[in-house]
């Protein structure tokens, strides 16, 4: 998994299948936290998101109140993100 920070935005290529592929976007995800309110993930490859990731996430938009967005290319892990309700909350758009 290759990560590339852009401003707010995290571009994550790549399939995110690990507890350190999670510990990664983690860390890069709090870089981005310390300047911006607002954070946007595009996600180019991976077809699944670990469930630390998704509970991460959620933690972010909920307690911290940080504005995210999501584009996901895969309509697999799309599907897994409408199946779990996280379209809305996660701000998620097909690429």
């Amino acid at each position: 998994m290759e990560l590339k920070i852009s401003g707010n935005t995290l571009i994550i290529k790549g399939n995110i299948k690990s507890i350190e592929d999670y510990e990664k976007i983690r860390n890069a995800i709090e870089d981005i936290k310390q300047t911006n309110n607002f954070i946007h993930l595009d996600i180019e490859d991976s077809i699944s998101i670990t469930s630390s990731l998704i509970g991460y996430l959620y933690k972010l938009v909920e307690k911290n109140k940080i504005n995210l967005s999501m584009e996901v290319k895969s309509d697999i892990l799309y599907e897994i993100l409408e199946d779990l309700n996280l379209i809305g909350k996660f701000n998620v758009r097909k690429k």
